[in-house]
């Protein structure tokens, strides 16, 4: 869960810009918003370069590969793929080995 949502990020974004000084929008948001706590000045820094670079101070989605999501086709897709290469392994296995233990099966009567 995100510490502070997008509506006081941009209360607080508005504000840096107003005044150009941390404590003093620190101080305006403890005010406007009747909080305790405000935002702490990297976090305002930060949020003030994101609406410069980006217009936006939404959060940004984690870099690196995405989790996979273990729905029933998932899983069974990867159900089939394993079966699949132990299928493949055996029929390489069979095929190194020469076949000779499999003619007593086929040809059994």
């Amino acid at each position: 869960m995100e510490r502070w949502g997008v509506g006081e990020r941009v209360c607080a974004v508005e504000l840096f810009i107003q005044t150009r000084s941390i404590t003093e929008t620190q101080r305006r948001f403890r005010r406007e918003r009747n909080q305790q706590e405000a935002q702490s000045p990297n976090a305002i820094r930060r949020w003030a370069r994101q609406w410069r670079e980006e217009g936006s101070v939404t959060c940004k989605k984690p870099r690196g590969r995405p989790s996979s999501v273990r729905t029933p086709d998932n899983i069974s897709r990867e159900t089939l793929q394993a079966v699949m290469r132990s299928f493949l392994t055996s029929v390489h296995v069979c095929i190194e080995e020469g076949g000779d233990h499999l003619k007593d099966t086929v040809h059994k009567k």
